[in-house]
């Protein structure tokens, strides 16, 4: 009995190691697969806006009155935190802006401003007041019906390293860098072109490539000094 015991249990972490190996690439499960904007929102200053959060890592989603009911909401993800802002603002003819508060801590200890023009060409994401996170970088880009809007938080490594977050659309992505243990004047700005599953940015002095698998991306980064590799996995 005790040897059958034993061959059962055995039995039983092989099985679980096995699943475990054959567990597949990251995959998203709480990511849309289409935009989530309204075609009737795609000139206009309503809609849905995503972007990413540097200082530490994390995604933001901003809702200005996509579905027509009037909500105006922000979904703030930071270091597996997630703050769900409101806001005593309106939509006017000539757009929005406006303070969004939300509860980390205590009431209302989170801020985050937002504006937005009535065409939703001009955007700006302002006075960003996050508990523990004194240096937080913000930026969102338009969601349309037409255009998923998807951010991918990552890191890169190799004779530097740091935090590598990205917005990525169909055919271009922009990424904020920074180093760590530094702040956001140390930040580096990076937009490039999406070609199939090959993302590539000749930006200035530092050359990024990077190719897509599903939620994954993988790539490497040069400088004339430096060099290193980096990865990101999509969180929205």
């Amino acid at each position: 009995m005790k040897h059958l015991i034993k061959s059962a249990l055995l039995a039983a972490i092989l099985f679980s190691t096995g699943c475990n190996d054959d567990d597949g690439p990251y995959v998203c499960s709480s990511c849309v697969d289409s935009p989530e904007a309204l075609a009737a929102n795609d000139n206009s200053g309503k809609g849905i806006y995503k972007g990413l959060v540097v200082g530490s890592s994390g995604t933001v989603k901003i809702n200005i009155d996509n579905d027509g009911d009037g909500v105006l909401s922000i979904t703030l993800k930071i270091d597996n935190h997630t703050i769900n802002l409101t806001t005593e603002a309106s939509y006017t003819e000539n757009g929005f802006e406006g303070y969004f508060y939300g509860t980390l801590n205590t009431t209302n200890d989170v801020v985050i401003g937002f504006y937005v023009n009535s065409t939703g060409t001009d955007m700006e994401v302002f006075g960003v007041e996050i508990p523990g996170h004194d240096d937080v970088t913000i930026e969102v880009e338009k969601e349309k019906s037409n255009k998923l809007i998807m951010v991918f938080e990552g890191t890169f490594s190799g004779d530097s390293e740091g935090t590598l977050n990205l917005v990525v659309s169909d055919d271009e992505w922009k990424a904020i860098a920074r180093p760590t243990g530094s702040n956001s004047d140390d930040e580096a700005e990076f937009e490039g072109d999406i070609s199939g599953s090959t993302l590539t940015c000749n930006c200035g002095d530092v050359e990024i490539e990077g190719s897509i698998s599903g939620d994954n991306i993988t790539g490497t980064w040069v400088t004339p000094e430096e060099s290193g590799t980096w990865k990101a996995k999509r969180t929205l």
